[in-house]
Parts: structure tokens; C-alpha cells; sequence
């Protein structure tokens, strides 16, 4: 139903999951139109339309969504992911309507953890990719995510530090003949990380071929 409102404006009304009316004025009869069309959409799919859901804080959205994806998740995970939210996302957006969020707060967020390392400023980023991106594709609150990928941090990558020859040669000479000595050989000359070597198995080794399968 569209109501052009005294202002001149153009209400769309259309009765919600719940039985209540939601609402909403625009400045023209096209936009209003559009709006009834996506929440009858909505409502055809059996998606969960309520002026609850209009209405829903990041903090009410966040424990929504928190109860669906722990179920996926080991436990550290999730304790990460409480933590991160409460510490940094919560103080800044935790009041606020989550149809509201712009790109603009999530670049304010990261802006205000400037002191925090690289790598905790992409988990958080990553946290708000994930939890509006559930809002689009599971819940169906928002059209768009306003963790954009332009604003994701980037962590500087640093090259591994490695033994010099005469390092390698000063290393072999100390293990020869101790434990775990032949280990070190073979990961020094094939190049082998640590789990790597670890998984080796017998049957991975060919030794009239001159080749170690690592998987």
C-alpha cells in the first residue's frame, strides 16, 4: 500500500510477518514502490520481516547471529570472535540500527584500534565481513555490506628468516649422531617445515626413484 503523506512524501505500508505494520516515507513514489516490492518479496520467501528486525541494534543482531554460527565453530574461535566484538565493535556500534551501519563506522573502528597490531585489526575486519555478510545472505536485514573489501587492513608481509651456509653447516655438525639428528638432515635438504617432516611416512619415500612424495 502506498500513502502520499500530507509533506508531500509517499509512505509504503506492508503488513509484516508478525501481523504489525512497517512503514516507511520516501521522497518519491518509485522509491516507495521499490521498498514494498523488496519486503513483499521478502515475505513470499518466507523470510523473517518484522519491524523487529527494521528496528534491531548491532548488539540484538550480534547475539542473533552468534547463537547461529557457534554451533559451526571450535571454541576457541568463539571466544575470540566475543572477545573482539565486545572490545572493539561493541563500544562503537553496539547501540546503533544495523540498516544504519556505513562503511563509514567500520573504517571508524579500525581507525580507533591504530594502536593495535595488523594482524588483530584483520580479525576484526574480517568478524565485520563475515557478521554483515550473514545479514544479507541469512537473516536478510541488509541489500548490502558495509564492511567493504576497500577496507581491509593490510598486513605487511615479512620473509622468514633464514640459517646462512656456514649457519646450516655449524647445525648439522652439532646434531650428527644425537637424537632426532637424521630428522634435521632431511628437513635441511629437502626444505621441509616442520609438519611437513612430522608426517613423513615410509611409504612416501622412493628411494630407487630419488623422491619423497610430501603431502
Amino acid at each position: 500500500m502506498i500513502i502520499k503523506l500530507p509533506s508531500g512524501k509517499f509512505q509504503a505500508k506492508v503488513r509484516g510477518g508478525d501481523g504489525q505494520w512497517i512503514t516507511k516515507a520516501f521522497e518519491s513514489r518509485k522509491d516507495a514502490w521499490a521498498f514494498e516490492a523488496a519486503l513483499k518479496k521478502k515475505l513470499a520467501e518466507g523470510t523473517e520481516t518484522t519491524n523487529e528486525m527494521r528496528s534491531m541494534t548491532v548488539d540484538r543482531y550480534f547475539e542473533k547471529w552468534f547463537e547461529v554460527v557457534q554451533s559451526r565453530a571450535s571454541l576457541g574461535w568463539r571466544k575470540e570472535q566475543l572477545r573482539n566484538y565486545r572490545v572493539f565493535i561493541s563500544p562503537i556500534l553496539g547501540d546503533r540500527k544495523i540498516q544504519t551501519v556505513t562503511p563509514h563506522h567500520v573504517a571508524r573502528i579500525l581507525n580507533e584500534m591504530s594502536g593495535k597490531s595488523e594482524q588483530t585489526q584483520l580479525h576484526v575486519f574480517s568478524l565485520l565481513r563475515k557478521m554483515f555478510g550473514d545479514a544479507i545472505e541469512l537473516f536478510r536485514v541488509l541489500t548490502y555490506n558495509p564492511a567493504q573489501k576497500s577496507l581491509k587492513p593490510k598486513v605487511p608481509v615479512k620473509e622468514t628468516p633464514h640459517l646462512k651456509l656456514a649457519q646450516v653447516r655449524s647445525l648439522l655438525q652439532h646434531v650428527q649422531g644425537k637424537l632426532h639428528g637424521d630428522a634435521i638432515w632431511v628437513q635441511l635438504f629437502l626444505g621441509l617445515r616442520i609438519g611437513e617432516l612430522q608426517a613423513l611416512r615410509w611409504q612416501e619415500v622412493d628411494l630407487e626413484a630419488g623422491v619423497v612424495h610430501i603431502r
